[in-house]
């Protein structure tokens, strides 16, 4: 199925995405400020360039595969401030 560079409103291994986010958040949260590169089975790799991370998902597994950044804590204070205003 290949690799996407986004999340939308798809699944992940007959998740929603944001059941997947939830159920892995702990392992995620320990690449803030990276790329990753997440299938149905958990963390495929993760890098500091989508590109990178593409890259080498595209070679470690035909699952498909979800890229995103992972926000930094100041990030995610950002966002939160946002839509408490």
């Amino acid at each position: 199925m290949g690799v996407r560079t986004r999340f939308g409103r798809g699944q992940v291994g007959g998740m929603s995405e944001s059941d997947w986010l939830e159920k892995y958040a702990d392992e995620i949260a320990k690449y803030k400020g990276l790329w990753v590169g997440v299938s149905k089975s958990g963390l495929v790799t993760y890098g500091d360039t989508a590109k990178k991370v593409h890259d080498e998902a595209s070679r470690k597994t035909e699952e498909p595969v979800i890229v995103f950044r992972v926000p930094t804590k100041d990030e995610e204070t950002h966002v939160l401030r946002q839509c408490h205003v």
